[in-house]
């Protein structure tokens, strides 16, 4: 055989064992950039979730209301998704805890510490989060809440529109909802308004409610 054949070989067998090497590079570069995402992703949405409840402690409403104070731990559970997620977890996903809720709600400010002190004890370490809120309503909204209702999740019917009536906390296993708690149980004592912080007893009362909803299987 040619030398110069024996070269083209060599250079052959280099170049593909280069190519193997830099691809494997790649991929692993890939993957490490995916799983950093990933975490920073879900930090991210703890801290935004926090600073979301948190930026209008003591804030005045239209109504010249005082928003209630919220401490909640940055190590939170909650990760923020669309609506057209929504529908995808509850599709794809064996089991899920999802929460739809507003940092403008009073209701949802009075109970949001308790469900996270729930989730805590249950060692529930995602708790998917919708702010309808956020989403404007179209053709498709409707379309998304048309199959969100297929799926067992029920809507408040208000001048013939779906509402949904927050705070509303759903559990869902193997497509389908299995458990839904909507709005509040407890009644204001006098003298309490809505976007009052909870008596010990108030807190009880939906840390039970809450529990029972998480633990249903």
């Amino acid at each position: 055989m040619k030398k110069s054949t024996i070269l083209i070989i060599f250079l052959i067998i280099l170049l593909a064992i280069s190519f193997g090497i830099i691809l494997k590079l790649n991929n692993q570069l890939n993957e490490q950039k995916n799983k950093t995402i990933v975490e920073t992703s879900g930090k991210n949405d703890a801290q935004k979730f926090k600073e979301e409840y948190e930026k209008i402690n003591g804030g005045k409403t239209s109504d010249n209301e005082t928003y209630n104070e919220l401490n909640i731990n940055e190590n939170n559970p909650m990760v923020y998704i669309s609506l057209e997620e929504l529908v995808d977890i509850i599709n794809t996903e064996n089991e899920a805890y999802i929460y739809i809720s507003s940092s403008f709600c009073p209701y949802c400010r009075a109970t949001v510490e308790t469900l996270l002190n729930v989730a805590k004890d249950l060692k529930i370490d995602k708790i998917y989060y919708y702010d309808d809120t956020k989403q404007s309503q179209s053709d498709q909204y409707d379309n998304m809440l048309e199959k969100l209702e297929e799926k067992g999740v029920n809507f408040i019917n208000k001048d013939g529109k779906r509402k949904w009536g927050v705070p509303l906390i759903l559990k869902t296993k193997n497509g389908q909802v299995i458990s839904e708690t909507r709005g509040t149980s407890y009644q204001l004592n006098e003298g309490q308004s809505k976007y009052d912080s909870l008596t010990e007893d108030q807190k009880k009362q939906v840390y039970d409610r809450y529990y029972e909803a998480l633990t249903v299987e």
